[in-house]
């Protein structure tokens, strides 16, 4: 309830809500602000940790949204896409939080920090909410949408045996071979 509601913490101490508890499940005890605060932080660890896991095995694009409430704070979101194996596109959001401003510094700033946070190295593009440059991730979009109409081809070139096309998406951990002359 205080999640999908918005409340704060602090609504589980309030007077009506304790009666209505009281009233509605005797035998509830409500948690206090500390005890929900904690509880919730241990959750979002939790789902934190298996996302990352989740994401490991998978080529991620990046996008970032800012914008400016009407207190005049900043935002930004972070959010990953990436197109599994059934070739469903998915979205995650990695990070909401405050920014100083809508300049590429701050965002590029706190976009590294929370790269490194999340230490995710499969990643294919970054593209940041500044009206013309979201025409990168829908270019993205509209390719990916244009490939499903040649599934079964690229199915039927990962079946052969003779074919280097699955060669191509290979990744070894730990593999750092360079081609020659590109460095």
């Amino acid at each position: 309830m205080v999640v999908r509601d918005e409340l704060p913490f602090s609504f589980v101490e309030g007077e009506g809500f304790r009666e209505f508890c009281s009233v509605a499940c005797p035998q509830f005890n409500p948690p206090s602000r500390r005890t929900l605060g904690r509880r919730f932080l241990e959750m979002y660890t939790k789902m934190k940790e298996k996302l990352k896991v989740d994401l490991r095995s998978h080529r991620i694009c990046l996008t970032t949204d800012t914008w400016t409430s009407v207190q005049n704070v900043n935002y930004m979101v972070l959010t990953a896409h990436f197109v599994d194996s059934d070739y469903k596109m998915h979205k995650r959001i990695l990070n909401f939080c405050v920014i100083d401003s809508h300049k590429w510094e701050s965002i590029g700033k706190l976009l590294e920090n929370c790269l490194i946070d999340w230490g995710h190295e499969k990643i294919l593009t970054i593209t940041a909410d500044n009206a013309a440059a979201n025409i990168r991730w829908n270019s993205t979009y509209l390719m990916l949408d244009a490939a499903l109409k040649f599934r079964k081809a690229f199915d039927r070139m990962g079946a052969d045996p003779d074919s280097s096309y699955l060669m191509y998406f290979k990744e070894d951990e730990g593999d750092d071979e360079r081609i020659e002359g590109i460095e």
